[in-house]
């Protein structure tokens, strides 16, 4: 299991929400700390009631020093921006994060800070222990997270850790048929529900569960089963289909994580791929001299 620590100078903002963060998103995954090089003593009223609006007690947090991380080694450091007060600790790998501190900040920036430390953490877990991917989810098991969590928003994480923004609109439910013939001569057929996502101006849009689970449920009829693998169709600079690889209940919402897609030859033994051959290279009978 990975070891991160989040160090900053008071110990009583950035660092404990973000070792928060890590506990709510790494549960299992990742062990998470956090040290100051002059602790306060004390944690931030305002750090405790951002974090109460997740779901989370931070209240039960105290701020404490580096001292009990003397010779301790971690795999992950992280300094939080404060440049040479943050100390240097054994770790295998350190990162600085360069978040502004939001001890004097009204309570909107405060939550703004909240939510940039939340991103970061995610990122962080996507790269060093992301989370296990199930094969593709079916309609019917993410109509089952939707019902089971009314109201709640919901967030899209894609491959490499980044996020769908928060104002998107699901503007398409679709079922997508692929008839193909593969290499050995083979005809086969894959079908599956495809939810276009697509990003406006709106910035304070936000699509909840009971609006999804309503929006599935009208496109019933035409899909047909609610055991279609949940495709999602996202552009980003280009147009890209991420299969639904599962569903994770947080504080802040559902997270869902997108999983990638990839080619292969779906019949090995009939085209040559493996023992030095291919279907597209051409035998010796076709090699003509010049």
């Amino acid at each position: 299991m990975k070891t991160i620590l989040f160090v900053c100078v008071e110990n009583s903002n950035r660092s404990q929400m973000a070792e928060a963060f890590a506990r709510i998103h790494g549960r299992g995954r990742v062990e998470a700390a956090s040290a100051g090089s002059r602790p306060s003593g004390r944690i931030n009223p305002k750090a405790v009631e951002a974090m109460r609006e997740k779901g989370y007690d931070l209240g039960t947090h105290a701020s404490k020093g580096l001292e009990g991380f003397d010779g301790r080694s971690v795999d992950v450091a992280v300094t939080m921006g404060c440049g040479d007060e943050c100390p240097l600790v054994v770790a295998g790998r350190r990162v600085d994060w360069k978040i502004p501190d939001p001890r004097d900040m009204s309570p909107e920036e405060f939550r703004g800070v909240r939510d940039l430390i939340e991103r970061k953490v995610l990122e962080l877990l996507a790269e060093i222990a992301p989370a296990p991917l199930a094969a593709a989810i079916t309609v019917r098991d993410l109509l089952r997270v939707l019902d089971a969590n009314p109201a709640a928003r919901m967030h899209w994480m894609l491959p490499d850790g980044a996020f769908v923004p928060a104002h998107y609109h699901i503007t398409e439910v679709g079922k997508v048929r692929k008839d193909f013939v593969d290499c050995g001569g083979t005809v086969r057929s894959t079908t599956s529900c495809l939810l276009q996502v697509w990003v406006a101006h709106d910035v304070d849009h936000r699509l909840e569960t009971t609006k999804l689970a309503a929006i599935l449920r009208i496109a019933a009829p035409l899909l047909s089963s609610d055991e279609l693998p949940v495709e999602v169709e996202y552009e980003e600079g280009l147009i890209s289909q991420y299969p639904l690889g599962g569903a994770e209940v947080t504080p802040s919402g559902i997270l869902f994580h997108l999983g990638t897609k990839h080619t292969a030859c779906l019949a090995p033994d009939r085209c040559g791929v493996g023992d030095g051959g291919g279907c597209c290279e051409p035998s010796a009978a076709d090699v003509r001299p010049l």
